[in-house]
């Protein structure tokens, strides 16, 4: 089959599969009830995904049977991004084991907020304290969650 002409919804959705069974392999290793929750959530997507993939197949054997081109329009230029996000947040992720959850998570949220051109650094700031201030007393304090 030619790629050309299979909706961009099908290569989406297979991604999606592998990346929901990458992520399924991982939580098998959260003990106890702990990976109940992630699994769900992973069930609820690949159920939303199983949806866009027939949906996606539904588009491609409608254009073949119509004999028009399927035109698959989402380009590097759309997902820039959403990569370079993505990108962003593997970092947080790597310097997630080497530091804790408040030394990464504020470079994380400093590093986006000027990725996305706020200006006021008193508003990042305080963004940033109000942000790490509301989540140790909430974890840290309230229910007893080791972040640091």
């Amino acid at each position: 089959m030619n790629t050309k002409n299979v909706h961009q919804d099908v290569f989406i959705s297979i991604l999606v599969y592998l990346a929901l069974g990458f992520l399924f392999i991982v939580s098998l290793r959260i003990k106890g009830d702990s990976g109940l929750f992630p699994r769900l959530v992973m069930g609820g997507l690949a159920f939303l995904n199983t949806i866009l993939l027939f949906r996606g197949i539904k588009k491609t054997k409608d254009a073949k049977d119509n004999g028009y081109d399927i035109e698959n329009t989402i380009t590097l230029q759309d997902i820039k991004w959403p990569l370079i996000v993505l990108a962003v947040t593997v970092v947080y992720v790597v310097i997630f084991n080497y530091t804790n959850f408040f030394v990464a998570s504020t470079i994380f949220l400093i590093g986006l907020m000027k990725m996305y051109k706020m200006k006021s650094w008193k508003t990042i700031l305080l963004v940033t304290l109000a942000f790490n201030v509301f989540i140790y007393l909430g974890f840290v304090l309230a229910l007893k969650v080791p972040l640091i």
